[in-house]
């Protein structure tokens, strides 16, 4: 009987996430009259506010947490699966 060769499957890693450059502010009566300004003036862009309400930032914040720990437990389960390549990430 000749041997088998066993040839090794390893997933691909996915992409890394690209993080948005996001300017966050807190709005105050003053700093949205001086956006305004700036606005009418044509020095800014035209912007949005979005808001929301504490409970809901907190809702958000908790979700966040979650993504972060599942991409965390699908990285232990890859560098498990990829342990051989001795990547720098699973390290």
């Amino acid at each position: 009987m000749e041997p088998v060769e066993i040839r090794q499957f390893h997933p691909a890693r996915p992409l890394p996430l690209n993080t948005p450059n996001i300017d966050i502010k807190i709005i105050t009566p003053k700093i949205a009259r001086d956006m305004n300004e700036q606005v009418d003036s044509g020095s800014k862009t035209p912007y949005v506010i979005v808001g929301m309400s504490w409970a809901d930032y907190l809702v958000l914040g908790a979700y966040f947490q979650e993504i972060k720990a599942k991409f965390s437990e699908y990285n232990i389960l890859m560098c498990y699966y990829r342990k051989d390549l001795e990547e720098d990430i699973c390290n």
